[in-house]
């Protein structure tokens, strides 16, 4: 299935967009009725955002735009049969790892706040693997780009 919504997020197989809501109520505005456009196939359930650089460098404490990254908020509901592994690289081919992140955001950060500044990262990255009938949520950390963006989500079992 392919789809470009508004926003110019594209998703193969499956897809939903969230208006740019504020992080700390991505949670939230998925899980009310009539709020969020999502997409379901073969028992696969996406819900996305990206939230804007202000709303990213609140949640997280430091700049991420800034350092070139922009997190993609993902919310996979796997009610099917089978396992799934979703591949960040089909998202972005130039995606950074939670350690990255961290990484390249330390010059912000104190020296004795950097080991829970990558936890932080590892803790809200969202797992690829999606078991049978379970749900993950997280973040895959993208390269960043002003305005809209295409995002394609692949699953293969």
């Amino acid at each position: 299935v392919r789809h470009q919504c508004p926003d110019r997020a594209r998703h193969r197989l499956a897809f939903a967009t969230v208006a740019q809501d504020h992080v700390e109520q991505l949670v939230a505005v998925v899980q009310a009725p009539g709020r969020d456009d999502h997409h379901q196939q073969d028992g696969v359930t996406v819900h996305l955002a990206i939230p804007t650089e202000e709303q990213a460098a609140k949640f997280f404490g430091v700049p991420l735009a800034a350092a070139g990254v922009q997190p993609i908020w993902l919310r996979i509901e796997n009610t099917s049969d089978h396992d799934f592994w979703l591949l960040p690289v089909s998202i972005d081919p130039d995606y950074y790892s939670a350690d990255e992140v961290a990484l390249v955001t330390l010059k912000k950060v104190p020296k004795d706040q950097r080991a829970a500044h990558a936890d932080q990262f590892r803790q809200h990255a969202l797992p690829f693997f999606s078991a049978a009938r379970s749900t993950n949520e997280g973040y895959v950390y993208a390269s960043h780009m002003r305005g809209g963006r295409f995002v394609d989500i692949r699953k293969f079992h």
